[in-house]
């Protein structure tokens, strides 16, 4: 996760990734998809040659969930990290709800 909290901002909306906010939904490009792979080589962390080869399965989510989270939520309002861990903020009450989860 830490290392796509560190990509994720280096993508550029509308070049690299598009919103839906209606359908509250981010997608990669193709443009967005050959950057990511770029920069997962750097790291060395690409097991095959292809982002969406199911050996990299857990890079794909992990990205999805980094993307959406830079782009769909707002921290401090919607979601706060507190000793390395995120929990979800009650959008009625502003209270954390420990255990929840986005699905």
């Amino acid at each position: 996760y830490q290392l796509f909290a560190r990509l994720v901002p280096r993508l550029r909306q509308g070049q690299d990734y598009v919103v839906d906010e209606k359908s509250r939904t981010v997608n990669l490009t193709e443009a967005g998809i050959s950057n990511v792979e770029m920069m997962l080589r750097r790291e060395r962390v690409l097991k095959s040659g292809n982002l969406y080869d199911p050996s990299n399965y857990l890079l794909t989510r992990y990205l999805g969930n980094a993307l959406k989270a830079h782009v769909l939520f707002k921290r401090d309002r919607e979601y706060m990290v507190k000793d390395g861990k995120v929990i979800i903020v009650d959008e009625f009450t502003g209270r954390m709800m420990f255990g929840r989860r986005y699905s």
